[in-house]
């Protein structure tokens, strides 16, 4: 659990009869929870919370990338009938190529070419649509209130700022935000994003169509474009939310439900049945054979890789978890097969 952006020890249990709110800073799963208790819908809450990382974790989520979304209607039996996989992952710009990271590697990590087309916002958006029951605005006063009026720089988020020194301190838009005064924000500090506020405050009046054809959206093409970046408004005019099936995954009895490719919500399962697997069927090997542990993880890498990252080329809806499958899980775990 994570309070205030600290990570709280195991016995911090929190319990609920009718929902929890789990995020990466405790303040974040706070804003989601008190949502819900104001009456919205979970998708209300995780719009909230999304929105709130992306001011308080702007390292590993927000409004410049993508997300994925399964919702699951409190009616819906256990069949995947019901369960909605929103995938609103980044795309490649339409003028990208094969070849267009050919002469400079580290491009595809870092830089204007890196960039894909954002799609969390329109996909958080069109999940509201069908499921919200609040203002769309009134899910986005607690992040830009976070932005303008300034938030406690939390560990993780102080230790990727001292990571990414060279890179802040090169860039005047990032400069401006993380290193204020010339130095460095550190843990404890307090951090305003003003031009965050703002544009979040663009989106919560005027919607997602604000970045996908309107004015947020032609500034940021201009910015990426300017630092070299391949980004057009066709691109952000054609970026579509695709809503597919879950993959289903039947282990031991339970019945567990992940994201589709391109997620990588097959490995997570394969994940869950390999270590159910050792855990119902070799509890007495797991205490005195760790390795086993190291075979899971190794295995469910395989067998991700394996099953694929485009959806229109994957065959594993319920492929997983079958009595063929249970075999080969067991072949690879006791030696037949070994990848090494």
């Amino acid at each position: 659990m994570v309070t205030g952006g600290r990570l709280q020890t195991r016995n911090n249990v929190v319990e609920s009869e009718r929902a929890v709110v789990a995020a990466d800073d405790g303040r974040c799963s706070e804003i989601g929870a008190s949502v819900l208790r104001i009456g919205g819908h979970a998708v209300d809450a995780a719009v909230a919370t999304a929105l709130c990382l992306g001011v308080v974790y702007p390292g590993s989520s927000g409004i410049g990338g993508g997300a994925f979304m399964l919702v699951k209607s409190s009616s819906s039996s256990s069949s995947s009938s019901r369960i909605e996989a929103f995938d609103m992952r980044e795309t490649a710009p339409l003028a990208a190529s094969k070849d267009m990271y050919a002469n400079n590697g580290d491009s595809k990590y870092t830089g204007a070419v890196s960039m894909g087309v954002p799609g969390e916002l329109a996909g958080l958006h069109v999940a509201w649509l069908k499921h919200g029951r609040l203002p769309w605005t009134t899910l986005f006063q607690p992040a830009i209130k976070l932005a303008r009026h300034g938030f406690t720089i939390s560990p993780y988020l102080a230790s990727h700022i001292a990571k990414k020194r060279d890179v802040i301190m090169n860039d005047s838009g990032l400069r401006q935000v993380y290193a204020p005064d010339g130095k460095l924000l550190r843990e404890g500090d307090e951090c305003l994003n003003v031009a965050l506020s703002n544009t979040l405050e663009a989106f919560a009046e005027k919607g997602a169509g604000a970045l996908y054809g309107g004015v947020v959206g032609e500034k940021l093409v201009e910015d990426v474009r300017k630092a070299g970046g391949i980004l057009t408004m066709n691109d952000l005019r054609k970026y579509r939310v695709k809503i597919t099936e879950p993959v289903v995954f039947d282990a031991m009895g339970y019945t567990v439900f992940g994201m589709p490719p391109p997620s990588s919500g097959t490995l997570g399962l394969s994940l869950v049945f390999f270590f159910f697997y050792l855990l119902f069927c070799l509890v007495t090997y797991v205490d005195s054979n760790n390795f086993l542990t190291y075979i899971c993880i190794w295995e469910s890498y395989i067998d991700s890789q394996s099953l694929g990252r485009f959806p229109q080329f994957c065959w594993c809806k319920r492929s997983s978890g079958s009595a063929s499958y249970d075999r080969s899980v067991e072949t690879h775990v006791w030696g037949a097969d070994e990848p090494w």
